[in-house]
This record gives structure tokens, C-alpha cells and sequence, in this order.
């Protein structure tokens, strides 16, 4: 995947500085990089600081909910699922 997604993530955090629910999708969007890339301790890197962000404002069930589903998805790929899928 290509490191261009670094740069539209610092674009799109530099234009909208002051809205942290913009920044918290940022680092959501950032794990499921990180996930295709193989880089689950980056991944989870992106998750805390998602939940450390989304923290810092009124975190809705659906925001909340949505953290909850991204850190199962690097559980599963952690997991000896991901290991029989592959066999």
C-alpha cells in the first residue's frame, strides 16, 4: 500500500485542526492501513490513539461501537482464525 496515505491523512488533519472526530476517523482509517500492511502493532498504535482522541469529546455508542469492531478485526487477524484461513 503505498505511503501516499500518510500524506492525504496529513492533509486531511492539517485542514480540519480543530475538529477532533475528523482526527480520530483519521487514525481508524490508519489501522485498517496498518492492518493490510501486516502491521498490527501499528495497528493498535492507530486504535488507542483513536479511543485517546475520540476521548476528548462526547464519544457516541456508534463511535464507541465503532472502535470495539476495529480492535476485533486485529484480534481475528492476530488469531488462529487468521491462521486457518490461510491453510
Amino acid at each position: 500500500m503505498s505511503d501516499r496515505v500518510e500524506e492525504l491523512r496529513d492533509i486531511v488533519i492539517g485542514a480540519a485542526a480543530n475538529d477532533s472526530t475528523i482526527w480520530g476517523a483519521c487514525e481508524i482509517v490508519m489501522m485498517l492501513v496498518n492492518q493490510v500492511r501486516g502491521d498490527l502493532e501499528a495497528a493498535d498504535s492507530a486504535i488507542a490513539r483513536a479511543r485517546k482522541i475520540y476521548g476528548t469529546v462526547e464519544l457516541s455508542r456508534y463511535g464507541h461501537t465503532q472502535i470495539v469492531g476495529h480492535e476485533v478485526l486485529i484480534l481475528l487477524a492476530r488469531g488462529p482464525k487468521r491462521q486457518r484461513v490461510a491453510a
